[in-house]
């Protein structure tokens, strides 16, 4: 039986150790070690035997379909089966297998479950005669199953991460939370009326379904999110931060009698899959004593990927520095066949998180290091840019975990691996000189693309530091040349603009300067959109200019003008949105709204940009 980790006080904060324990310092010599001795292996798609599969569903196990198919089957020919009317069966289906309208099928990497819209979906199924499960086909129920446990409605919102935590004011963040825990609560009861109506047409859940719903049902967010909406709470009392705290208590408790009640229904030997998602929920909700009895359960050898990404960001988030350490260790010592880029990335995210960002840094850098000429097609899917790569790579490392003897590989940098030192130097203050490095690691050594979360956390940076208007200058400009070429439309509307004398003579200049020669990306732009002019990110823009700028009253006019004309801009826009029928179908008027909020805002920073020029 593993050794559990020490049952010292679970701290409520950040701790803020002095040093770095030589121990931790001497594991993470040795995790450098062995990403540099990987110099020359292969990338994961080039081992040798290799052979990822394509699973039907990863949500039911063949078993686990053929006893729900007998048990389907079976209700059919009881009493309680219905025939369905036929107008209402089609209106569950046409929510089921939505039709493509022609605009989304232009985007040949969009996949039909995107176009789903899962309240709709659900209020079709209840249409159905009770209980909906047994009423349909079987291969429309797993399909309707796979739809609704896999929404993604538990899913933080934008405001509610990592980045944009620290952009919004504390109203806003209190009514992203309450709107947040909302929408999950009203999903949840769908799964729950689901799960109740399978009961009723004797159809077993899957194993995968019941972790889905435990997980859903002791929800809560990041301990980071949860101390900084509480925080906010206890500093305010308005009628947002009732309905917030209103919203936290809707979360059962997970104490420890309600941890041994739920673990009891996966039996005595639950398997590594159930066991992390208890894990997640008793950290989540800082329950040392169950934390400590699920381990006291894990042989070590039943450590999977997941539980070192669930036990080391939750251990560092805690504080528990002696704890991420005893994990850490025992993952470079006896499971390293687990390292890959994503473990790698919570790593050096959990380091920045315990404060010690050099070893962080340390990290990063060996991984740099190992970059090679530009990877092929084939092999672009390992910078995890897009969904699809995800997907893609999920299936790759599957397919190694299969693998009788697991070979050494070498591994690549993903956005991921970037953000917590960006994020870091952002946080801090630090010389533009070491951001605008990490910069370069990710687009001159990684040959990936530059963000819009990096960039919202740069600009923030300079809402909360003092930098140089040349700095500001050269971060603006990066990203209107960025948010072009990521659009897959590089230049193509700066070099109208210039062409036809409608900027600036030294703007002009200026512009034609960044884009002059501009090389090729190492990764495949399509209609990718990796730098979005979202609200969030320009209003960031602007704070920056403010506080850069804003210092001189006349900068401080000009740059409040601009301000005042794109709000008048999108407010007319709305105006024109909010006047015409939206239908659930995407309509060509609705690509030249984008496109009319897009040039709106693109305008709007190239005036700033102008502004900024020395005159």
């Amino acid at each position: 039986m593993y050794i559990a980790p020490s049952s010292s006080k679970c701290q409520s904060g950040f701790m803020r150790p002095t040093r770095v324990s030589p121990n931790l310092k001497a594991i993470i010599g040795r995790l450098n070690d062995h990403i540099l001795a990987n110099e020359n292996s292969p990338y994961l798609l080039r081992l040798p035997g290799l052979k990822p599969r394509l699973s039907r569903t990863r949500y039911v196990t063949p078993i686990e379909s053929k006893a729900r198919k007998e048990s389907h089957d079976r209700f059919r020919g009881l009493l309680q089966f219905q025939v369905v009317e036929p107008s209402v069966m089609n209106g569950f289906l046409k929510q089921l297998y939505p039709m493509r309208n022609n605009l989304s099928a232009l985007n040949t990497n969009t996949i039909p479950s995107r176009n789903v819209n899962h309240n709709l979906l659900f209020r079709s199924y209840c249409a159905l005669p009770h209980p909906g499960v047994g009423h349909m086909e079987y291969q429309d129920f797993e399909r309707f199953m796979n739809q609704m446990f896999s929404y993604r409605a538990f899913l933080k919102p934008n405001a509610l991460s990592g980045t944009n935590i620290l952009l919004f004011n504390d109203s806003y963040l209190l009514k992203q939370y309450r709107e947040a825990n909302h929408k999950r609560q009203v999903h949840l009861n769908m799964l729950w009326q689901i799960t109740n109506d399978m009961d009723s047409a004797g159809i077993p859940t899957s194993d995968h379904e019941r972790q889905n719903l435990i997980y859903k049902t002791f929800f809560r967010d990041r301990i980071d999110i949860m101390e900084k909406v509480s925080s906010i709470m206890e500093r305010n009392e308005s009628n947002e931060t009732t309905v917030a705290v209103l919203s936290i208590n809707q979360s059962p408790s997970f104490d420890f009698e309600t941890y041994k009640d739920v673990s009891l229904r996966f039996g005595e030997s639950p398997d590594a899959e159930t066991l992390n998602v208890l894990l997640l929920i008793a950290l989540r909700h800082k329950n040392v004593l169950a934390l400590l009895d699920i381990m006291s359960r894990f042989q070590p050898k039943a450590f999977t990927r997941d539980t070192y990404k669930i036990l080391l960001e939750n251990l560092a988030l805690m504080g528990r520095e002696k704890d991420f350490e005893i994990y850490l260790d025992l993952l470079v010592s006896r499971h390293l066949y687990l390292m890959d880029i994503q473990l790698l990335n919570t790593v050096v995210l959990s380091l920045v998180n315990l404060h010690k960002p050099k070893l962080a840094a340390s990290l990063v850098d060996s991984l740099v290091s190992l970059i090679g000429p530009h990877l092929s097609d084939n092999d672009l899917f390992l910078k995890l840019i897009k969904k699809e790569d995800k997907e893609i790579y999920a299936l790759y490392i599957s397919a190694y975990d299969r693998l009788a003897f697991k070979p050494s590989v070498k591994l690549y940098p993903t956005e991921r691996t970037f953000l917590p030192i960006l994020k870091h130097y952002c946080q801090i203050g630090a010389e533009f000189a070491k951001i605008a490095a990490v910069l370069s690691q990710v687009e001159a050594k990684s040959m990936s693309p530059v963000t819009s979360q990096m960039f919202k956390l740069i600009f923030h940076a300079f809402v909360t530091h003092n930098y140089s208007i040349d700095d500001l200058r050269y971060v603006l400009s990066k990203l209107i040349e960025l948010h072009d070429l990521n659009s897959g439309v590089r230049d193509t509307w700066i070099r109208d603009q210039i062409h036809e004398a409608a900027l600036p003579q030294d703007l002009s200049r200026f512009l034609n300067e960044m884009i002059a020669e501009p090389e090729t990306p190492g990764y495949l732009v399509g209609d990718n959109h990796f730098v979005k002019l979202s609200n969030g990110l320009v209003r960031q823009v602007f704070l920056a200019f403010h506080h850069t700028l804003g210092r001189d009253s006349l900068l401080k006019e000009k740059i409040l003008e601009v301000e005042r004309e794109l709000n008048e801009g999108m407010e007319s826009a709305k105006a024109r949105h909010d006047s015409r029928i939206v239908r659930d179908e995407i309509e060509m008027v609705d690509l030249y709204e984008r496109d009319e909020m897009s040039y709106l805002k693109k305008s709007s920073l190239l005036k700033l940009l102008d502004i900024s020029l020395p005159s």
